[in-house]
C-alpha cells in the first residue's frame, strides 16, 4: 500500500510541477523553505505528505532529495546533466 500511495503521489507531484510549479526551487537536504511547505500543504492532502515523510523516515533525507531531484527531471524543471 505504501509504494502506490507513494507512486500516486508522485505522478501528482510530477502534474503539478507541469502546470503549477511552487513558487521557489525544491529545497535541497539539510534546508528547508517556508514557501515551498506552503505550496505542498496547500495541494497534498495529509496522507500525501505523510507518505512523502514516509520516504524520508524509512529511507532517509538524502532518499528524499534523490526522490524529489527525479520530480523535477521528469517534470521537466531539470536537465539531465545537473541530476
Amino acid at each position: 500500500m505504501h509504494d502506490r500511495s507513494l507512486q500516486d503521489v508522485r505522478r501528482k507531484f510530477v502534474r503539478l510541477m507541469r502546470f503549477d510549479p511552487p513558487p521557489v526551487s525544491i529545497p535541497g537536504p539539510g534546508r528547508a523553505d517556508p514557501g515551498f511547505d506552503r505550496w505542498l500543504a496547500a495541494r497534498f492532502s495529509p496522507e500525501e505528505i505523510q507518505a512523502v515523510f514516509r520516504l524520508e523516515w524509512e529511507y532517509g533525507e538524502r532518499a528524499l532529495a534523490e526522490w524529489l531531484a527525479e520530480i523535477e527531471l521528469e517534470a521537466g524543471m531539470r536537465s539531465a546533466a545537473t541530476h
